[in-house]
């Protein structure tokens, strides 16, 4: 499950459906478990910012079927 996943959101990205950095921050955050604050500052951003950021690209990927 978990390579399918990768698959369709790296697939999401390649469409334009959101930016590198997003598709990384969903990884790290919610495959990796690292932490939204140390990459919202790695990334020079508010975590406020960086969650928006990550939910709005989330919300885009709701209608999206997993297995192609």
């Amino acid at each position: 499950f978990g390579r399918l996943l990768v698959d369709a959101l790296s697939r999401a990205q390649r469409d334009g459906l959101m930016s590198g950095p997003v598709l990384a921050t969903i990884l790290r955050t919610r495959l990796l478990d690292e932490s939204l604050n140390d990459l919202a500052a790695e990334q020079d951003v508010t975590p406020q910012l960086l969650c928006h950021r990550r939910w709005r690209a989330e919300v885009r990927l709701r209608d999206l079927p997993l297995a192609g």
